[in-house]
């Protein structure tokens, strides 16, 4: 597969989406669209694009689901908020519905809050996707959600209706400072209102370029300050709708990572409103929350040390983590497989080698997760400079992450590119996105493994092998991987596992207690529902609300319970 294929598919896909989009919407408006679909995507198919069209128009999928199931929750008070800035058309708005359709039987009134052209750039954006190619980028979001709304009898709030004299002002004040930032060291430090804004949307930026750090160009700083006054502004709007809405109980909202979630939560945890985020995690129909906090930092060390081991033998957590395991390398738990059993790899040129893994760069699994290094790629160019300048018994192996091509994602940094440029050695191999080798087979053979933010940490140590962390994965500092305090310590580390000077031994008893309490007890697999689906297939097996929390009410009683405080 060559190496930019996914980002010439995401490019065409746009430009067919542009080129196509105004008559799309005409024939949704005409009712013609669904006798369509099968011609129009057969002729997508020709042009290389296999792809449901049903992605563009899926709200009306999620408007049917919920039928008229809100026209009866005038009068009710306690409030709970749905803010979403990830576009109508993504599973996340049906999950919210479903959250929606469940509080409200539980006497609440539930809101959607979304944007509706009120800001200059949002997150469903990046350096591909963006409205600056696309003048119909605001509609199927300001449309779509008013004809859920009409449909299902949900209520919408606008964040625009929430511009006032007041807001205008502090708005257009704080415009104006951010418009006068000269660098992107500026953008970054930039605080409103107590706000570490500049860090929030920090992490925004990163995400739009597809790419791991910024190098300060203009185009960078530009982008920079659109997000900064975009996250800014849905701020001082939202802080404006919970002074109005003093009902607001609760609010639940999707990762809580990116900036117009962070700016959400900054502002929940500032009037004492309890939220909850969620995204989904290894598999099509898993979800993963957290109460009062981002999510993917999975920080659930004072829940698991009050868990305990709830009960469960200790075979029986050895059993499961076992299970887990063995089944990662089959593909399960994931949404695509980037590993498959018949990617034998060839290990003789490498000899005796050390393995360091890379991530994407701009999963929120990566992004602000630093410690002793600045990003992803400067640990890359430590390493390499250290294996060029030192003498090494061992080889070292670097196996560029699999999903730069086997992903759909539209990265702009490949990091064999990158690697390439720099190694200098014979004591140094690049395995790229692109090679078919087996991840396995390198855990297996290597001596010991290098990870920054990997979850391959945890496989390393399950086959009873010395990890070293670079980065800030969930189980930094745990018993089971080796976590340097400084890049000095780091290398030391690295110096004294090459020369078997010093001995590792992961503590595996650890290792199962943290797999069984996150994937058996945090990780939720929803029966009939898929958050993720490629290529835009069909996301739930019902046809209805009510047959939906059915299927799942446990999962929907456990959320509550949690959010509630009863677990506590």
């Amino acid at each position: 597969m060559g190496k930019r294929k996914n980002r010439f598919f995401l490019i065409k896909v746009q430009a067919v989406k542009i080129l196509f989009y105004p008559a799309l919407t005409l024939f949704d408006r005409l009712g013609l669209l669904r006798t369509l679909y099968r011609p129009i995507e057969k002729l997508a198919g020709l042009l290389g694009i296999k792809k449901s069209l049903n992605s563009l128009f899926q709200y009306h999928d999620f408007a049917g689901y919920f039928k008229g199931d809100f026209m009866e929750n005038a009068g009710k008070k306690r409030r709970i908020l749905f803010p979403s800035f990830l576009g109508v058309n993504s599973n996340f708005i049906m999950l919210d519905l479903l959250f929606a359709r469940y509080y409200a039987g539980k006497g609440y009134s539930p809101a959607l809050v979304v944007c509706n052209s009120t800001i200059d750039i949002c997150q469903k954006e990046n350096v591909i996707r963006s409205r600056r190619f696309n003048p119909l980028f605001c509609h199927e979001c300001w449309k779509g959600y008013r004809d859920i709304s009409e449909i299902t009898g949900i209520e919408v709030l606008y964040l625009s209706d929430y511009m006032n004299a007041s807001t205008e002002a502090r708005i257009g004040i704080a415009a104006s400072h951010i418009s006068g930032l000269s660098s992107v060291d500026e953008a970054r430090q930039f605080i409103f209102e107590g706000l570490p804004l500049g860090e929030l949307s920090y992490k925004s930026v990163l995400r739009f370029f597809l790419k791991g750090s910024l190098q300060g160009t203009e185009k960078e700083l530009r982008i920079f300050r659109k997000f900064l006054v975009s996250t800014m502004t849905i701020g001082v709007l939202f802080k404006e709708l919970l002074d109005r809405e003093t009902e607001t109980e609760r609010a639940v909202l999707p990762n809580g990572t990116l900036a117009l979630e962070a700016i959400i939560r900054h502002h929940c945890e500032r009037m004492s409103i309890p939220y909850m985020t969620f995204e989904n995690y290894m598999g099509e129909n898993t979800i993963i929350y957290k109460k009062n906090d981002e999510v993917m930092k999975f920080n659930w060390d004072s829940e698991m040390a009050a868990a305990g081991e709830s009960g469960i033998l200790r075979d029986e957590v050895k059993a499961r983590a076992d299970q887990f395991f063995s089944e990662l390398r089959i593909g399960r738990h994931k949404c695509a497989v980037l590993n498959r059993q018949e990617d034998s790899t060839d290990l003789s040129p490498y000899g005796r080698f050390v393995c360091a893994f890379t991530n994407l760069n701009f999963d929120t699994a990566v992004i602000g997760k630093h410690t002793i290094f600045k990003n992803m790629e400067e640990w890359l160019e430590a390493l390499v400079d250290y294996w060029t300048s030192n003498e090494m018994e061992l080889n070292l192996v670097i196996r560029v992450h699999p999903a730069e091509v086997k992903m759909r994602s539209g990265t702009r940094e490949f990091m064999g590119d990158k690697l390439r440029k720099m190694i200098r050695s014979d004591k140094i191999y690049l395995i790229d996105s692109t090679d078919r080798v087996n991840t396995y087979d390198l855990i297996d053979n290597m001596e010991y493994g290098l990870i920054y933010s990997s979850t391959v940490g945890m496989e390393i140590a399950y086959v009873n092998k010395a990890c070293v962390v670079a980065g800030k994965p969930y189980f930094i500092n745990k018993p089971f991987v080796i976590t340097p305090a400084s890049r000095e310590d780091y290398f030391s580390t690295v110096g004294q596992l090459n020369r078997k000077n010093l001995r590792f031994e992961p503590d595996r008893e650890a290792l199962y207690k943290m797999v069984n309490y996150i994937f058996y007890n945090r990780l939720k697999r929803l029966s009939g529902i898929k958050i993720f689906t490629l290529n835009a297939g069909n996301n739930t097996d019902f046809m209805n609300s009510e047959d939906m929390l059915r299927a799942n009410f446990d999962f929907f009683e456990e959320f509550e319970k949690e959010f509630s405080g009863i677990n506590s």
